[in-house]
C-alpha cells in the first residue's frame, strides 16, 4: 500500500512539474501567454463580427481578412507568428485551457459592461 501511495504521489509531482515546465518554456519566437490571451480576446470578437455580417449578407473574404489583419497590425504580429503560437498552445493543452479561461472571463466582462 505505501508502494502505491507513493507512485500516486509521484504521478502527481511529475505532473506538477510538466504544467510549470510547459509555462516556463515558451519559446521566444512564440507569443507570450499574457499577450496571446489579449490576441484571442480579440478574435473572439472578429469571429463574432463575422458571424453578424454573415446573417445579413454582408460577408466577403476581404471584409473577413480586414478584421484578422487589423487584429494582426494592432499587436505586431503576423498571421505566420499568431499560427505558430496557436500551434504551440494546442500542444500544450495546460497552458491553453488556462489561457481560454481567462479569455471567457475577459469577453463576460465585456458583455456585462
Amino acid at each position: 500500500m505505501k508502494k502505491l501511495t507513493f507512485i500516486f504521489i509521484l504521478l502527481i509531482a511529475l505532473v506538477a512539474c510538466k504544467n510549470e515546465d510547459a509555462e516556463n518554456s515558451i519559446p521566444p519566437n512564440v507569443i507570450p501567454k499574457e499577450k496571446m490571451q489579449k490576441i484571442l480576446v480579440d478574435m473572439q470578437l472578429v469571429e463574432g463580427a463575422l458571424i453578424y455580417e454573415r446573417s445579413q449578407g454582408r460577408i466577403s473574404d476581404s471584409l473577413r481578412d480586414y478584421y484578422f489583419n487589423s487584429v494582426f497590425k494592432k499587436y505586431k504580429i503576423s498571421n505566420k507568428q499568431y499560427d505558430k503560437s496557436l500551434n504551440f498552445y494546442k500542444d500544450h493543452l495546460e497552458v491553453f485551457d488556462e489561457m481560454y479561461e481567462q479569455v471567457i472571463k475577459d469577453l463576460e466582462k465585456m458583455e456585462n459592461q
